[in-house]
């Protein structure tokens, strides 16, 4: 493979910026000023108003917007959308969370009602339905991934509506930082090349080197940007150290109680006020919850696990001021933008696993305490193990890196430009690459590219011939699958040595197959997992299947979770992204005919990941209604087979099941067996 020396351009090869300080309290705008939008209250504040005085809501440049939270970052946002939208373009805004991109559609359908708005997030199928929605839409609402995705497909009808944006605000753009930064980089930059007519603004309120930001929005599309950066806040925002005994003598267990006690003390020394408290685990919440909950105070756990519509209730009822919930524990989950009411924000702990949480995540998190308007001040209390230290990371924070210049995830990004010619050889990897943030940050490294180049060339991604790039089909399964090419190359080695040994039925190499996916390892072992993960690899190396397979915690859990029904939350995330693995597997089996048994062996394994039952069983749980309760209590009385539901023996089967679940397994298998009566008729 031909070498390339590249050198990253210096800073002042860029056009000029502009960063202005905020204006003065007597210098804010009267709310009568702005055309578009009628506000209920008089004045914009400090921020709002210097957009109004100093950049103007209608002058052609980027924006990015580095102020404190409850600054007032999403109305200087939407002086921005009324001019857009009156001059008639799209405005697009991302944001990193469903339920802050859900709220700002709840809002923005009030505030803009003149105009029609569109949502699209993980939750919903673009159906033709949905995709003339986008296309007759004024304002669309994405989360992160949505932008990368959507551009992508640029060229397909369900995607025409990117060429009339004017407008992208990108909401908690330091989410640029964290492992899903990079979805929103690549994406920005190739929105940026597919619509440079339309504006960018940048919101952050923890974003330290905003001069990069600046850099790189007009190196995107040549438009002049304009930085505001201030500390200020219309809440006074405090922050109090807790601290906890951090002894090497102490187990964790004892340490979690410790922080258990302080949260319950912390809650009872404020009993008439709202409290916010986040928890880095899902298992120290569930402590949490029992122990609150012990203590007679209203609380819910608002986390991951649940579905969107279960997580928004808790929200509105944590809002009632006047009653509801007095804490909504947490975690990460509402900790980038959403407004509620918690005038104090607990944060138990500072690690999360064996690694000390973020930076910007505990700053992020701090920042839902005092809303504007909502109260008239906020204290933070984190609970840690040393005072000076962690008020010294809280006041330094950290700089917004890029993270793209991971080799996995440039070798992701770089499949993915591929499948729509943007990349094909070294010369126009560098060409995309010097348009990222991460080249104005400096972090180009040839060495790493062409690695990640050579190793989707080892994984057979993609082919070069003649110096030249071409994408094979496990290539495009990665990039449309949204899947890493380290888990499709994962999935292809071990489904296909399944198929090749017809080892369906050992659960041991299947646990792996799923469970072994690279991108859900842990870096260590749980301590709890400890033994079934050394006793799994053992039982798995004995089989013959895998025999050199690294040791997986994750699928030690999934394979314990077949054999003794217990689940762990370790693989949960397994759980909820199965319907996408079989996919992958199914697109797998296509390139590589293995034949019309994958589509039933898939269906067995979906459910037997969600519920953990055994394969005899699993045909009984894609009956509706009836999970791995009620199919085992089915097995016990002899009923395994879908030719067992005769009439005769229905009486028993509603005494097992119930009537109404009876009454729809029957309506199902009927439906299914007149379709077959039709089909064999024809």
């Amino acid at each position: 493979m031909k070498k390339i020396g590249f050198q990253t351009k210096k800073k002042t090869d860029i056009p000029d910026f502009i960063l202005h300080d905020i204006v003065d309290e007597d210098a804010c705008w009267e709310t009568s000023r702005y055309p578009h939008i009628k506000y209920p209250f008089s004045h914009f504040n400090r921020v709002q108003s210097t957009i109004l005085e100093k950049v103007g809501y209608d002058i052609d440049v980027n924006i990015v917007l580095g102020t404190r939270t409850s600054s007032g970052k999403t109305i200087c946002a939407e002086l921005l959308m009324g001019d857009t939208l009156t001059k008639g373009k799209k405005v697009v805004y991302i944001s990193p969370l469903k339920s802050l991109t859900q709220e700002k559609f709840d809002d923005w359908s009030e505030l803009f009602e003149d105009y029609k708005i569109c949502i699209l997030t993980g939750d919903y199928v673009l159906s033709p339905t949905k995709a003339g929605e986008l296309k007759d839409a004024d304002i669309i609402c994405l989360t992160s991934e949505m932008i990368d995705s959507r551009s992508r497909k640029a060229d397909m009808e369900k995607s025409s509506w990117l060429f009339d944006v004017g407008l992208i605000l990108v909401d908690e753009a330091h989410i640029i930082a964290t492992s899903r930064g990079h979805a929103v980089e690549v994406g920005l930059m190739r929105t940026a090349k597919l619509v440079p007519n339309a504006r960018i603004m940048l919101l952050s309120a923890t974003m330290t080197n905003i001069e990069d930001f600046l850099i790189w929005l007009t190196r995107l599309n040549g438009k002049r940007t304009v930085g505001i950066n201030s500390n200020w806040r219309p809440t006074e925002l405090t922050w109090e150290y807790v601290e906890y005994k951090n002894t090497a003598l102490w187990k964790y267990k004892d340490m979690v109680q410790e922080q258990i006690s302080l949260v319950i003390a912390l809650l009872k020394m404020k009993p008439d006020e709202k409290f916010l408290v986040f928890v880095h685990a899902k298992t120290v919440g569930h402590q949490l919850l029992k122990a609150i909950k012990a203590a007679g105070i209203t609380v819910q756990f608002h986390n991951a696990d649940l579905a969107q519509d279960e997580r928004m209730k808790i929200e509105r009822s944590f809002e009632n001021r006047k009653g509801g919930l007095r804490v909504l524990l947490s975690t990460s989950t509402l900790a980038w933008g959403r407004n509620l009411p918690a005038r104090n924000v607990v944060i138990v702990g500072i690690k999360r696993g064996i690694s000390d949480v973020d930076i910007l995540d505990f700053i992020q998190m701090g920042g839902r305490a005092g809303r504007l308007n909502i109260d008239p001040c906020g204290t933070v209390f984190l609970i840690c193990p040393d005072e000076q230290l962690w008020k010294q990371k809280i006041a330094r924070s950290r700089p917004i890196i890029s993270t793209l210049l991971n080799k996995d995830i440039l070798g992701f990004h770089v499949l993915a430009e591929m499948r729509i010619h943007t990349i094909d050889n070294d010369g126009s990897l560098f060409d995309w690459f010097k348009q990222s943030l991460a080249y104005i940050q400096g972090q180009w490294d040839e060495c790493i590219a062409l690695q990640a180049v050579e190793d989707l060339n080892r994984m057979l991604m993609l082919h070069i011939k003649n110096e030249e790039y071409k994408i094979t089909p496990l290539g495009v399964i990665s990039a449309i699958m949204y899947y890493l090419p380290k888990d499709v190359y994962h999935l292809d080695n071990t489904f296909g040595t399944i198929v090749q040994a017809d080892a369906w039925g050992d659960d041991c190499s299947l646990a792996y197959a799923i469970g072994g996916l690279p991108t859900h390892q842990l870096s260590y072992i749980p301590k709890d997992l400890a033994t079934q993960t050394n006793n799994f690899s053992s039982d798995l190396r004995s089989t013959g299947v895998f025999v050199y397979a690294p040791d997986s915690a994750v699928a030690a859990a999934l394979y314990h979770f077949w054999e003794f029904g217990k689940s762990h939350i370790i693989f949960s995330q397994i759980q909820r992204d199965i319907d996408r693995i079989s996919e992958t597997i199914r697109q797998i089996s296509k390139v590589r005919q293995w034949g019309n048994n994958i589509e039933r062996e898939l269906r067995i394994l979906g459910v037997r990941v969600k519920y953990g039952v055994r394969r005899e069983l699993a045909h009984l749980c894609l009956l509706p209604g009836i999970g791995k309760v009620r199919a085992e209590k089915l097995d016990l009385m002899g009923i395994r087979k879908y030719s067992n539901f005769t009439d005769d023996k229905r009486g028993m089967i509603s005494g097992i099941i119930g009537v109404k679940t009876a009454e729809k397994v029957f309506n199902f298998l009927n439906k299914k067996r007149a379709a077959k009566i039709r089909t064999q008729q024809q």
